[in-house]
Formats: C-alpha cells, structure tokens, sequence
C-alpha cells in the first residue's frame, strides 16, 4: 500500500500545522468537530486553513442534530448535501465520504439505511463507504451493528450501487473479537466492496485506537498486509487515531525492516 493518511477531529488543528506536512492528505472526522447545528464547511475550511491541504475524504455524522432527523443516517445525508450542493466539495477535491448505520434493530432497517445512503451517493455523484462498527464495552446491546464486514459487503453486493462501498475499520473488527472470522481476508466480496480503510489496533470490548506499532497485533498486521496485496483496493490507507502522535509513529513503523519483514497470512 502507499499514501499513508491521518484522521483527525477539528481539535487537533492547531497541532496540525506540526505535522501535516508528514501526510500526503487527511480525512477530517465531523462528529466529533462540530457543534450541534453548525454548518460542516466552516470546520473543512477551518482545517484547510490551518493544514494548507485540502482533505481527501470526510467522516461525516452519525448522531441526529436537527430536529427533523430521525436518526443519525439522517445527520450524514445532512452534512453530504451541504457539502455537494454548495458545490465546495467538488471545488475542495473531496473524493470520498465515511459514514455509519444508525443503531438498526434488524436487517430490514440495516438494508433500508444503506439504501438511504446509496440514493444520496447517487444524487450527488459521490462516493460512500460503510463502516463496519464494534460494539463497544456492549452499549449497542438490542441493536443490529454492522459489525462483520462480510455481512456490509453482502449488502452492497445486492444492491450492485457503484457509489457505495465498504469502510474496512481494522481496529473495530479487534474490539469485536472477531478479526480473522469478521474481515474474513479471503472472502472476494468483501475485498471487491473495500473503498476505504481505517488502520489501527485495538483491545476487545474497547475502542482505543491503538497505533500500528511494535506492540501492534501480528496477527493483524500479518493479515491486512495479506489482504492489500489482494484486494482491488491500492489506494487510501488512514491511521485513525487519537492523537497525532499516534498516526505519526504508525506512518514511521509500516516503513522499517520489522514491518515489511512480517509475512502475510491470510486466513485459509
């Protein structure tokens, strides 16, 4: 894989300035940036300013913020039109938007919100991949998250929509305890679907963002080199972390000796 990314929340724009020169491009994280009811260009424009670099793609929101939304794919649609019909993310060269299922409690809404999303990818001629979720410290209990990848690209690969994809979070499907059943590494469906990846470790039940280190899970690491080496997916890889410093000594280990001499393992 090349052009390693770094995610990063409005909050860290000020530190941006230091180091993101270190990443080709980034992908900036609206939920956790934005007020309740503020307009999402003036947080791209904040970081544009502040990063002279003009973010490849944005996580939109995923939790209901104006009165007349009745759940959070309602808040991503939002924040997607906004951004479209302004014309500003053509202008700004955003290539890609990230979003969530709303907390479904079956398939039939699982289906029925990824469809929403497909129509509004569609209208406006974007592309948006689907996270797989984690059911974090079980929060989401009675609630049917897409956690399982295969289970996303099952559903993509229905409704055929080239607008959508799969957002492959690596560190969600560790916090499941589900790394090698849910990426399922051989499964060509899922690796057809891959449009985006999120690239981090993680503990079960937590949700940590752990960086891509020494102290990384080989298991992981072993397995989604495996899986860049055959997936149709050679583009954006994002280190979404908390920190700065965390996506910086991510981007530092996958080029040493230690990293590149870890040998891919797929799943047979």
């Amino acid at each position: 894989m090349k052009n390693w990314k770094f995610g990063a929340s409005a909050k860290e724009f000020e530190r941006l300035k230091e180091y993101a020169n270190q990443f080709e491009l980034l992908e900036i994280y609206l939920e956790q940036g934005l007020k309740k009811g503020q307009d999402p260009i003036e947080l791209i424009a904040a970081q544009i300013t502040a990063t002279r670099k003009k973010p490849y793609s944005v996580h939109l929101r995923y939790k209901p913020f104006l009165d007349e939304h009745k759940d959070g794919v309602d808040a991503a649609i939002y924040d997607l039109s906004v951004l479209c019909m302004s014309g500003l993310a053509a202008d700004w060269g955003i290539e890609l938007f990230v979003a969530h299922t709303s907390y479904p409690k079956n398939r039939y809404e699982l289906y029925n919100q990824i469809i929403r999303l497909g129509e509004a990818a569609h209208k406006y001629k974007v592309v948006i991949a689907i996270e797989n979720l984690c059911d974090r410290e079980n929060l989401t209990k009675g609630y049917m998250l897409p956690r399982n990848p295969r289970e996303i690209a099952k559903i993509l690969e229905e409704l055929g929509n080239p607008y959508l994809g799969l957002c492959l979070d690596t560190g969600h499907a560790i916090s499941n305890s589900e790394l090698t059943d849910s990426l399922d590494w051989d499964n060509d469906v899922v690796r057809k679907w891959i449009k985006h990846v999120h690239y981090n470790d993680n503990i079960p039940e937590k949700d940590l963002h752990l960086p891509i280190s020494e102290d990384a899970s080989r298991e992981l690491i072993a397995n989604f080199k495996y899986l860049t080496q055959n997936s149709k997916h050679k583009g954006v890889v994002i280190f979404e972390h908390r920190k700065l410093e965390e996506a910086v000594m991510g981007k530092n280990y996958v080029q040493t000796a230690e990293y590149q001499n870890i040998i891919p393992g797929g799943i047979k």
